[in-house]
């Protein structure tokens, strides 16, 4: 488990480098969890379920490889629905804010 330092968890809501986004195979492009975490209530079934299905999870796999945020990736990992990921992306942003707050 990684040590949740002031720093990992602020990096973990930065911007990734260029040659890191998360190219979405409707065109969009994130850079941040914030950025997936709101483009998901509007994206289509079929999009998201060209990232997420029962052999993969792009989304889990970014955050992972990418992001650093090996907690939110575990919790994703299994999730195949749009509603529940985003609901777990936006929780834990709202966790590492408050987490950074009382630091």
């Amino acid at each position: 488990m990684v040590k949740e330092t002031k720093e990992t968890l602020s990096a973990y809501l930065n911007d990734v480098p260029e040659d890191k986004k998360f190219w979405s195979s409707d065109g969009k492009i994130f850079r941040n969890l914030s950025e997936l975490a709101d483009s998901l209530r509007s994206m289509s079934e079929e999009t998201f379920s060209s990232h997420v299905n029962n052999e993969k999870n792009d989304f889990a796999k970014w955050v992972y490889d990418v992001i650093g945020d090996i907690s939110l990736s575990e919790s994703l990992r299994n999730v195949t629905s749009k509603k529940e990921t985003e609901k777990k992306i936006k929780a834990r942003i709202a966790s590492i804010k408050r987490k950074l707050k009382s630091s």
